[in-house]
């Protein structure tokens, strides 16, 4: 399988002050994991951004004779664990459906205050949100694996119309891919050009179809994906993920 690394380098946003020791040790994979199966069940899992993504996974993976679940839980994100307990969900849903592999869309929802397990709010916008953040993402990739998971697609943010919602989903993206380069059993999917015309670098509404036809492929709300932008994605990643 054709595997998409992603190297931190210049993404990383000066002062981040993101640290390898903040972040929880990365888990090993169980015994075989190289040997593993592209027939597993599947899980994916995520925010709204999910919600029609894994409609489009569910149909291709049928198609595939895959069996695959989905959850998506709507506002939620990784900074408000008193509002929704993401780790809690994932022992639950990994418990439940036993998947050989998890895809991730999640993050969307989180640029605001972050509240630590101590209680203590962290400002987004700091290098002490980028370190929490790390170390929370880290904590998520690690608890698939260490759940039987063989592997972890972490599909990054896609472009966003307006400009404060695009530096986050590339501060973001960095912070996934630091986290992300130290993890092997985690791929980091970029769904950027899948969604981008090729003559534009940058967020589009809409493509242009082989035959001349506009494709709608966002939402009006500038950042979730429209149906057919959800299932342009769910086909990129099963081309380069499930040959």
């Amino acid at each position: 399988m054709k595997r998409m690394r992603l190297l931190v380098g210049m993404l990383l946003l000066a002062g981040s002050g993101i640290e390898a020791q903040e972040a929880t040790e990365p888990a090993a994979p169980g015994a075989g994991a190289e040997e593993r199966s592209e027939r597993e069940p599947v899980l994916m899992v995520g925010d709204s951004m999910m919600k029609l993504l894994s409609i489009a996974f569910e149909k291709a993976f049928r198609q595939a004779d895959i069996e695959a679940a989905s959850f998506a839980s709507l506002g939620s994100g990784l900074v408000r664990l008193d509002a929704f307990d993401w780790f809690g969900k994932v022992d639950e849903l990994m418990q439940a459906h036993r998947p050989g592999a998890v895809v991730v869309m999640l993050g969307a929802n989180d640029d605001q205050t972050l509240l630590s397990d101590a209680g203590v709010t962290i400002p987004r916008g700091s290098a002490a949100w980028d370190a929490a953040y790390a170390a929370r993402l880290g904590r998520m990739m690690d608890r698939f694996a260490e759940q039987g998971a063989r592997r972890v697609i972490w599909i990054l943010l896609p472009d966003m119309q307006q400009p404060a919602h695009q530096r986050y989903a590339e501060r973001l993206n960095a912070l996934l891919a630091e986290v992300a380069r130290e993890r092997p059993f985690v791929t980091l999917f970029d769904p950027r050009p899948t969604l981008r015309r090729r003559t534009k670098a940058s967020y589009t509404a809409t493509l242009v179809g082989p035959d001349g036809q506009i494709i709608q492929v966002r939402s009006p709300d500038g950042v979730h994906l429209s149906k057919d932008g959800a299932e342009r994605l769910a086909g990129a990643v099963m081309r380069e993920c499930w040959r």
